[in-house]
This record gives structure tokens, sequence and C-alpha cells, in this order.
């Protein structure tokens, strides 16, 4: 072993701080273990947080490594992490230690390699190790009024990398094939026992103990072994141990997958080979921890030995982007399939996978061309393969009846050219998900076990859960385990193993359907799959009845309900210009598709869980779009969850987690969903059911109202608080520290109008003449607050927070989806901050521009406000940028992060994003229309750009506004007229319809 000094701390140059809120941190130098010591002096005052020391470094590390220092203190810290950072400063590592023990003597702390694993950036978290550090972070965490020091010295590294090198005996060998060439890949020989006529074996012997991940084995073809076992001696142990066993070896590698092992020696039993003289192998590598820190790492590794397309894109660290296959109707069933057309059955499941085999060549996703559309613009995805003469199409749909869901799998082989062609479809049952590892949380993300697969009825039973059926009659079935290579030995041609059944230990089985056809000159031939939601392995005659379906005409059915149902409002514009209505459709879709039951939820995977932030605008794109049922059911379960007695609302309902910290936005958010509901449906009896609700929720309002009204914030420093909600961390970037986030505030704000107005409907005038003096002393609150901060930080923006006076216009923006107030649109400092924003996006949201990293479509609600400011132009402009950012384009959805590298393996929340696609419906269809409230106007053409008139017509049919639904054409008329018919299906004497369609040129 080896010590680096990383820092003794004789000069403290170049170490910084960075705090949290109003944390503090000073950085000193001071007395050491040994000589001198760096000096940290913290002050928490009066909120959790944290602080930080960094420097900038430039070192290789190690591939097993050890970094360590001294430190002793006076204070308790919440937690700690070391935090490596790349030499681009983008991507971070980091090790996490939930409580670090701190007193005034000298103690070590010790982070082994294995211990630090990736925290974010664009590289994703299944990248390799860190091996260029370019800079060091500490980083303590800990309550509010902390105070306190510590001293940290000896800041080191220390190279564990095995120096000696190791002993290989073999109980034979031939003489040009000695043990030893088998650590030597650039042996040409490798090792070779003598006979195979009893038990062979080769020993390695370390000479100390060796931390291992997993085992790398290059088979000799001529000599394959078929079965062996590894066993392992530990430190002081008398007997060897067996850690791995294969008995099918077919492939000419083998990967074994050893985590957290080690052992003093290592024995390989050469048991059984196909027939030759020996035994014998090419060489062995042996792997470090990090080859196996994970089962996704693991196969990460070892697609790095195999040719690109065996595996899933993702393993080859680039992004893969998937869509959701569901239907209308509520339902907790839904499917995925990515850009290459790889399907994932259910959430969290395995996956069926395509590939060909064309006179003679095996075709993956990486030897084609690869696109993907959507069947009429439905959400009907495909994937389509297109190799020379030969296409093929991969279609998934679903169809619900009243026993179950079931996920159809259409292939569609069509041969283009003028000659026959053999091929033979495989459909593999993998043990993937669709989701990337870089999208890991709970059961989802990357591996997904198969531990057995059964033979049933013609069908392939996986996990005794899930059956996959095929429509048209298989060649034959396929079951392999990983030990027979990472691909089944039917595509490798050869004779498939007569099992029924088979059981993998580890979770990674694979079977294989496959389907040979004579494609003639200009021919298709079509295989369907079928895969009901529900285990039907038990039930033979329900296999024969799903069996004997037809795909073709379930396909027809979907197709049908999916046109009705996303039938009822409709816009017209100009054919170049469709792909903003296709967007629109298919984002509608996806709110439907996303739900559990009647739950709006955000996401297909990670984000399958109902927040009543994101289901709030959920729920009014769903009305705006005709989805009445839909939001009503959504709020009608959600008000179930509340706190009879004190109206307490969870901000977020899930099967799988407990959400503990505090976020505030969620009553105005319940409150605005029911009125919207009764403002676009003008159903009094779902009003009267929920107005308790409502009434509750107002009293836990005014409970956290009063927190902020008392006198200690009436004094000079803390008057920005004054009657506002109290922390929160309901915005991500608030989580290291709650604070008085004005999105709360905004929403709240909302809440209170709406709160009155229902009142006022249902005629309640003593609780509608308390709400209304509730929401004019609140609204004044919140102007004080923010014209304080706005004044004393000296900034030229609508603030975040009072805290951090950030500027974040995407969350200021909710103001104009929510209030359409012109005290807000006047405000000079409210119109600066999108001046500032149109700035910066200019400069660097530009993908050619290169200066950004990523961004969240969120910001597509900044394109409703500029409508709604007279910003015409602009609100166009963000409107194309976002419309080229979908992704894929052709499959019309955003996750909630884009990156400016599209093929960068890193988080993207979760796709589709039906947040992100309810803030681009309510956005988008604000440029048709949109309601001003406080003189009940309705406000017609405000955002239509003058260009979708030079290409023909543009027509709104049924769009629902708070006035009813309002039906319009808006063309050209010459080059100076403009003619425009309206027509609206609203009683409300009060309504005055303003027209503000583009202005064409003189």
């Amino acid at each position: 072993m080896s010590h680096i000094t990383l820092d003794d701390f004789e000069d403290i140059t170049g170490w910084t701080m960075h705090s949290s809120g109003q944390a503090n941190l000073k950085l000193t130098q001071s007395e050491g273990l040994n000589r001198k010591a760096l000096k940290l002096d913290f002050d928490f005052k009066e909120a959790r947080g944290f602080v930080t020391a960094r420097k900038e470094f430039s070192f290789s590390t190690p591939d097993d490594y050890i970094i360590c220092f001294d430190f002793r203190g006076n204070l308790s810290i919440e937690k700690f992490e070391l935090k490596l950072i790349d030499q681009s400063g983008l991507n971070v590592w980091w090790y996490n230690s939930p409580h670090l023990e701190i007193s005034d003597k000298w103690q070590n702390l010790s982070i082994r390699s294995h211990q630090i694993e990736f925290a974010w950036g664009p590289l994703g978290s299944n990248s390799d190790p860190i091996t260029e550090i370019g800079a060091i972070e500490l980083v303590f965490w800990a309550d509010s009024s902390e105070r306190g020091s510590m001293w940290i010295d000896n800041l080191r590294l220390i190279d564990k990398k095995i120096q000696n090198p190791a002993v290989v005996t073999a109980s034979s060998s031939l003489a040009d094939h000695r043990p030893d060439s088998s650590l030597d890949p650039s042996s040409e020989n490798g090792w070779r026992s003598t006979t195979a006529k009893k038990p062979q074996w080769l020993e390695i012997n370390f000479g100390e103990v060796r931390e291992l991940g997993g085992l790398v084995i290059h088979w000799d073809s001529l000599h394959q072994t078929k079965k062996f076992e590894i066993q392992c001696l530990s430190e002081g142990a008398n007997e060897w141990k067996t850690i791995y066993f294969a008995e099918a070896v077919s492939h000419v590698r083998s990967y074994i997958y050893l985590p957290g092992a080690s052992c003093r020696q290592l024995r390989f039993n050469f048991l059984e080979n196909y027939g030759s003289e020996s035994f014998g192998l090419k060489f062995l590598e042996i792997k470090s921890h990090q080859f196996s820190r994970s089962q996704s790492s693991f196969f990460k590794n070892v697609a790095r030995y195999e040719p690109k397309g065996t595996f899933p894109k993702y393993f080859y660290g680039e992004q893969s982007y998937w869509t959701v296959i569901g239907t209308p109707e509520e339902n907790s069933f839904q499917a995925l399939i990515n850009e290459q057309g790889m399907v994932e059955i259910d959430k969290g499941s395995f996956s069926v996978e395509p590939f060909l085999l064309a006179e003679g060549s095996l075709v993956t996703w990486n030897d084609v061309e690869v696109t993907q559309t959507l069947e009429q613009s439905l959400p009907i995805p495909s994937v389509h393969w297109k190799r020379h003469d030969l296409h093929l199409q991969t279609t998934v749909y679903m169809d619900s009846t009243e026993k179950r869901s079931i996920v159809y799998i259409r292939y569609r082989v069509q041969n283009l050219g003028e000659i026959s062609q053999n091929v033979s479809l495989f459909a593999l049952l993998r043990p993937f998900q669709v989701t990337p590892p870089w999208q890991s949380h709970l059961k989802f993300g990357g591996i997904s076990q198969i531990n057995e697969l059964i033979a049933v009825e013609g069908a392939i039973q996986v996990n005794r859960e899930k059956i996959v059926i095929p429509l048209s009659n298989s060649e034959c079935f396929s079951f392999s385990s990983f030990d027979q290579g990472p691909l089944s030995p039917i595509i490798r041609n050869e004779p498939p193993p007569e099992i029924s059944q088979l059981v993998d230990s580890y979770g990674w089985a694979s079977g294989s359907m496959k389907f040979k056809f004579d494609l003639k000159p200009n021919s298709i031939k079509e295989v369907y799959l079928a895969i009901p939601s529900d285990n039907c392995s038990s039930e033979k005659k329900t296999i024969k009845e799903i069996s004997q379906m037809s795909g073709s005409e379930a396909f027809e059915k979907v197709v049908q309900n999916w046109k009705h149902k996303l039938s009822p409002v409709e816009i017209t514009l100009p054919d170049s210009e469709q792909h903003f209505i296709d967007a629109l459709r298919i984002s509608a879709a996806h709110i439907l598709i996303n739900r559990d039951g009647p739950a709006l939820q955000p996401g297909p995977r990670r984000y399958a869980c109902s927040w009543i932030r994101d289901g709030a605008v959920m729920a009014a794109a769903a009305l705006r779009m005709g989805f009445n049922e839909e939001a009503k059911n959504f709020i009608k379960w959600y008000a179930q969850h509340q706190n009879m007695k004190d109206g307490q609302l969870p901000f977020a309902i899930d099967h799988e987690e407990h959400f503990e910290p505090p976020e505030h936005d969620n009553l105005g958010e319940f409150i605005f969903t029911i009125a919207e509901c009764f403002r676009i449906t003008k159903d009094m009896e779902f009003l009267k059911s929920l107005w308790p609700s409502v009434q509750r929720a107002i009293g836990q309002t005014e409970f956290l109202l009063k927190q902020r009204l008392t006198a200690k914030y009436l004094q000079p420093e803390t008057q920005a608080y004054y009657g506002l909600l109290p922390e929160s961390v309901s915005h991500e970037g608030y989580l290291f520290q709650p604070v008085h986030s004005h999105w709360d505030n905004f929403w709240t704000l909302r809440g209170l109008i709406d709160a009155a107005f229902l009142a006022s409907v249902l005629g309640d005038v003593q609780q509608e003449a308390h709400f209304s003096e509730l929401c004019r002393s609140f609204k004044e609150s919140l102007m004080n607050s923010l014209n304080l901060t706005i004044k004393e930080r000296g900034i030229d923006y609508f603030p975040g927070s009072v805290e951090l006076a950030d500027f974040d216009p995407s969350a200021t923006a909710i103001v104009g989806s929510l209030l359409n107030d012109n005290q807000f649109f006047t405000n000079e400092v409210f119109r600066n901050t999108f001046d500032k924003y149109l700035i910066d996006f200019d400069a660097s949201h530009r993908r050619q521009s290169g200066k950004w990293i990523n961004f969240t479509p969120y910001e597509m609600r900044i394109i409703g406000t500029l409508v709604k400011m007279g910003r015409r132009e602009e609100s166009y402009n963000l409107l194309k940028f976002f419309i080229d950012e979908r992704a894929p384009r052709s499959w019309n959805q955003w996750p909630e992060i884009v990156w400016r590298d599209l093929k960068a393996p890193a988080h993207i929340g979760d796709l589709p994003h039906s947040w992100v696609g309810a803030e681009y419906i309510l956005s988008f269809l604000s440029v048709f229309a949109y309601e001003k409230l406080d003189c009940q106007n309705l406000v017609l053409a405000a955002g239509i750009p003058r260009d979708w008139l030079s290409h023909g017509e543009i027509s709104v049919r049924n769009l629902p506004t708070y006035f009813g639904k309002v039906s319009y054409t808006l063309r050209k008329s010459g080059d100076r007229l403009l003619k425009m018919s309206v027509s609206m299906d609203s009683s409300d004497s009060r309504l005055r319809i303003v027209i503000k369609p583009p202005l064409l040129a003189a």
C-alpha cells in the first residue's frame, strides 16, 4: 500500500466555503494532530442546513483506494458527505454518513472507494467510478441553532492495489499451457489440463486477503467447459467454500458475479466438458469490487465484452427514451416501449425484445436504422427497424375488458426487396426493464429478475406471475440461464434444450419464441403476442381463449376507442403546424394512461405516485380537454385522505413511500382543483359534496397563517415573513432547507379566491365574507413580503423565496396561470422577471449555443403567462423551442429533465411526464382562449402568431372555458383583413368576449 498526502493543511489557501440559507461557515488554520489543521467554525442559526468546505485538486485515483482524514470537534453533526467532483465539474460522486460521532479526541475516518457512489451529473448513476478528481468537498449537515467547531487534519489517499503477483497451480497441465498463463491475457496458449477423465482444478493463491467483485473467464473453444464450480478459502478458514456453480456453460465467456466477495485463495473445479480430451481456458480476469457494485453495474461491465446490440442501449452508457402504453379507462396496468423496440410488460417487470436472423446474420437494434411513430397520432407507439430491404415494425397497444387488460405486441416483418429472404423473428423474454439504471427508484430501473420460466399450454409463464401468449404459431420455445450466454442459444443456431421449465438462482434467465418465415418479395408477415394483466397460468381454458383472439381486431378496437376519447376538443392548424396538435392530444392521453385508478400520477414508473401539486395541474388540463369525470373522480378520491378534524391534507399519496417534509402549497391546490371542476362542469352536487372539504382546508390554512401573524414577525429582520405560510420544501430546490416559498403563497392566494367564489355560488354569505376578507389581508401580506424582499436584497425580479431571494421565473409564472391579475401583470418587477428570463433563454437555452447543461420543461408555463401579458411573439418563440425538445419528437412527449446532450446517461425524472404535458396543454390552449376572472372576460386568439394565418385557416371547436364551450374560426381575407366567426354556448349575461387576433402588416 502507498500513502499520498492530499493536504496536510500547512497552507489552507485554496479552501473555499459555501452555505445553505442562513447557515454560516468560517475557515481558519489551527493546531492539528501533528502540526497544522483546518478549523471549521459552524453557525446554523435558526434553520436546518449544510455548510461546505471545498478545494480543487487534480489527481488520478487507483482501482482500489481509501480516502481518510483525522478530525475532532465540539458539536453535533446530523450528516456528513464527502463529495468527489470530476474535472468537468458536472459529475459528482459521494459518500454519505447518516451520523458522524464527534468528540474532543482525535479520530480517523476512512472511506473505501467502494463506499463512494455516483450522486448526479450527465454521466448517470450507472457510470464508472471516478478516475480523475477535479475537486473535493466536505459537507456537514446540522439541525437549527447548532454552533461549534471542527478540526480536520491529514487528508490523504491510500492505494489498496495488491502489489505481489498471485501464485497459480493446477491439478495438471500440458507443457505449453502452464497454470500461470491463465492470468496472462497476452498468452496465446492459456491453460489446459492433461486429461478430462477425472475432475481437474486450477488454484490461485493471492498471498493475502483480496476483495473481489467478479471474474471473467475466457474459455478455450476447442476444450470448452460445460460444468464447473468456484470455491474460495478465506483467511483462517480450513475448508473450501463453494461460491459459484454452473452446469450449462455454452458461451465463449463466463461472467461471474461476486459482489462483496473476499478470499485468500480461489479454486476452479472443472467437472464436465463437451467431449474433448482436456479442460482449457484462455485466461482469467479478476475484477475489483466496482465490477459488481450492483446488478446493473455488472451487466454494464459485461456489455463491454459483447457486440453492441446484445444488451439494452443503456448498458452501453447511452440514454434510452421510452413511452407508455395504456387505456383511457381507470387502470393501474401500464406497459412501456423504448425507442429500440423493447417492451416492458408491467411496472418494473421483465421485457420482451425483438431480434432477427436474416440469411444467417443476427440483426439487433444496433444494426438497423431506427425510427418511431404513433398510429394516427394516437397513443399507440411503434418502433421501426430498417436494414437494407428488411423492415421490422414493433407496435404495442392495450385493450381492456371487464375481466382484464391485455398488452398486445405486434411484430410486422416486411421484405421490401425483389428477392425472397429466409427470416427468423425472435421474441426474447429478458430480465431487463425499459427504464435505465440511472432511473433507479424502489423496484424501478435496470434489472428485473426472471427466476423461473415454465411452458404452459403453448405459452410462457414468467415467475408464476405473467403469461406471454403467442397468437401465432411459434416454431419453438427456448429457455436459457445466464451461464449459457447473454443471448439464448437458439439465436446462436444451437439446438434448443428440451425443457419445459427453467429455474435460475440469480434471476437472469431468458426465454425465446422463434417465428420462421420465407418472405417473398414485397410480402409481410405478422406475429401477435398477448400478455394479460392477471396471471391466468392455472386457467388453461383462459389461456386457450386468449390464444384464439384476433390481434388485428383488438388493434382496430383500440384505435376507435382512442379516437372517440380524444375527440371532444378539436383544433385545426395549417398542416405545417400539425405537430402542436399532435402533442396536445398525446399529452392529454398520457394524463389518462398514467393514472392508477382515479389517482392522477405524473409518471408511469419513478413518479407513479399522486401529488396534489401535479394532480391539480393535470386535472385542470384534463377539464380543458373534455375529461370532466376523470378530473372530478381524482379530487373526490384525494379528498378521502383529508384529516376530518383539522383539515390537514397529504401533499402526496403513495402505496410504497411515506413523505415527511412539509409542503404547504397543497391546500391551495386542493381548493383550486375543486373550483376548476365546478367552473367547467357546473356540477352543483359535486360542489356540495366537497364543500365541507373546502371549509376544512381553509381552517387548516388559517391555522398555518396565524403562525406568522405574531409580534415576532413585525420586527425589521423578520417582517418579510409576516402573514405568510411557514417554511416548506414544496420546491425541489428547497429540499436542503425549508424556506418561505412564494410558490406556496401564490397557490394559497388562489385557494382563498376560489373558496370565496364557491361560497358565493352556494349562497353562504357569511363564509363568503370571511374568505374574502382573509383573501384581501393575505394578498396584502404577500405583496408586502415581495416588495420587502426585493428592496432589502436589491433585486429586480420576483424572488422565489424570502430567504434565498432566488431567481425562479418558472415558479413565478404560476402567477400567470393562477391569478391573471393586472396588479401583477402591470408590476414592473414582475414584467422584468420575464425580461431577464428571455435574455437568459436567448443566451443559454438554445441548443446550438452549448452553454447550458439541462432544463426542466415546467418552464412551458411561462408561455401562457407571456400570452396573458400580451407578448405574442415571445410566447410563440418559446412554444417553438419546447415543441422541438420532445423526446423522442415523434412520440410527442417530454421528460421532467431535458439534457443538452440527448445521449447523456442522466436521470430524466420520468417519461412521459404528465405534469409537464399538462403545462403544455394549458399554455397551448391559452394561445386560443383564456379567462380574466376579475372582469368576466373571455379573451380569444391572444397568442395566435401571424405565421399560422399565412398558411391557412385556424379553427377551434368545443373548447371548454369557465363560461361554456367556445368555437371559432379565424382566417386571412386578403392582405389586410381577418375574418372571424365565434359561437358560444354560454348563458352567462356578464360575459364579455374580447378578441385579440394578430395584426396584419399594413
